[in-house]
């Protein structure tokens, strides 16, 4: 199943964009100028983990109606090329820190059959022209990627959904993407719990996002050891969607208690 939800990436606290999905089954993105106060459509197409990383350079992924493809932008969103990506059907995450270096995640099959799927990283150099593969093992199938973010081309964090038979899991590169290890702490994922977000605003200060089905509410993890501890106080939305801009942070929410 592919997702529906409106994507936004904002570059600064003026200038940003939103792609969404219409009642009639059409995408559009647009751009704002002036903070939200305005809104331009600037071309035909829903992106699905929009990211820009200045006023042209922007990246995401759209299905086709057979698998995901990678999008690139130059224009600052009037034009997209798309092109396939290696070894992966379904794109969950994309993440670019310059129009360069950037990482896609996602699960190399698309059946409901668990058994075979395993979380892919595609990281590249060259802007998408080329790819590299990294596959996680995994003891149990992955439903998909539920987040991707990195602070520079080495650390990153990844949270991987397992359906109901594992809950959520929350993983760390320190290699930029060709390993991967589970973080250690099991208050803060396994069954029951959902984490959705992770983004850090320094080295040190983190924050992720959960559901704990124990405590039917939202949580915000916070840390300020670079994700070795965390500690958590609830929240009274669900967080879909983290952007950093520059020292803040932003999010997209709901009050409704979300599905997995």
């Amino acid at each position: 199943m592919h997702a529906t939800e409106p994507s936004f990436s904002f570059v600064n606290a003026r200038i940003g964009w939103i792609s969404a999905m219409g009642s009639d089954g059409s995408g559009r993105v647009l751009r704002t100028r002036d903070a939200g106060s305005h809104w331009t459509s600037i071309s035909n197409h829903f992106i699905q983990n929009m990211h820009f990383i200045d006023a042209s350079a922007g990246v995401g992924d759209e299905f086709d109606g057979r698998r995901d493809r990678f999008l690139k932008t130059s224009d600052g969103g009037r034009t997209w090329i798309a092109s396939n990506v290696p070894g992966m059907k379904f794109i969950n995450k994309v993440f670019f820190i310059t129009a360069d270096i950037g990482w896609v995640a996602g699960t190399n099959d698309t059946s409901d059959d668990l058994s075979g799927r395993v979380a892919v990283v595609l990281r590249t150099t060259d802007g998408g022209r080329d790819w590299k593969s990294f596959q996680l093992p995994s003891e149990s199938g992955v439903a998909e990627i539920r987040d991707l973010f990195f602070r520079n081309q080495s650390d990153g964090w990844m949270i991987i959904w397992h359906y109901n038979r594992d809950g959520t899991r929350l993983y760390r590169t320190t290699d930029g993407g060709k390993t991967w290890t589970i973080h250690p702490d099991e208050l803060i994922q396994g069954a029951g719990k959902w984490l959705a977000i992770v983004r850090f605003l320094t080295p040190k200060i983190g924050f992720t996002f959960s559901r704990d089905d124990k405590l039917d509410s939202g949580q915000l993890l916070y840390s300020e050891d670079g994700g070795e501890h965390w500690r958590s106080s609830s929240l009274d939305a669900w967080i879909y969607d983290c952007q950093v801009i520059g020292s803040d942070l932003g999010c997209t929410a709901t009050t409704e208690r979300p599905s997995f």
